[in-house]
């Protein structure tokens, strides 16, 4: 018979680390991809001339990912 209190030892517990190296994996992988996409969005937003230039293509990549990453683990 199975007893409600077990020792402490015998309690599985949850490991966070596969969770976070998971996460930056798939962080990782959309701040690359949204990179060269940021990157043609700042040339074009200078080439025509829009005041919006003070936003990086790292920063906008990064704030994409950002984004996205966390929708990715919410379910």
């Amino acid at each position: 018979m199975t007893t409600i209190n077990m020792p402490a030892k015998y309690e599985k517990k949850r490991c966070a680390r596969p969770a976070r190296m998971e996460f930056g994996v798939y962080f990782a992988l959309i701040f690359m991809l949204f990179l060269p996409f940021a990157f043609l969005a700042w040339v074009f937003e200078a080439a025509t001339g829009r005041s919006s230039i003070t936003r990086e293509p790292v920063s906008r990549a990064w704030e994409q990912a950002a984004s996205i990453t966390p929708m990715i683990f919410e379910v």
